[in-house]
């Protein structure tokens, strides 16, 4: 989904501030919840792999934010290109669609990462 509403601003020309907003208001909320869900403790998740899924949060988050500074349309690619990787690999490639959710931590009431998340990123 965050990849699907980057591309849609980034191939129409008549793309409005406020598309362009949501699009890049939607894709930082939802790599704020995989920043948070990879630095918390109970994450299942080898260390190795939660260290890389930071390192690409704050790539996406600062390219984000100066998107939303100077929305460029050929500067949406790099953020696509993540996103669908991303859910190409936790869904174990394309040929293989599983449904995705964030869900609510019981407890605490912070959103995580259950395994039924792709949609989202896609």
């Amino acid at each position: 989904m965050a990849a699907n509403k980057l591309q849609a601003v980034m191939t129409n020309a008549d793309a409005t501030f406020e598309q362009t907003s949501e699009a890049l208001l939607f894709n930082r909320k939802l790599w704020s919840i995989f920043l948070s869900e990879a630095q918390r403790d109970e994450n299942p998740q080898p260390l190795d792999v939660r260290q890389n899924i930071a390192n690409i949060g704050i790539f996406v988050l600062s390219h984000t934010a100066a998107l939303q500074i100077s929305p460029q349309r050929d500067h949406f690619k790099p953020l696509i290109e993540i996103n669908r990787n991303i859910a190409a690999v936790w869904v174990g490639g394309p040929e293989q669609p599983r449904e995705w959710t964030v869900v609510t931590n019981p407890a605490t009431g912070a959103p995580v990462l259950n395994t039924a998340f792709v949609d989202l990123v896609a």
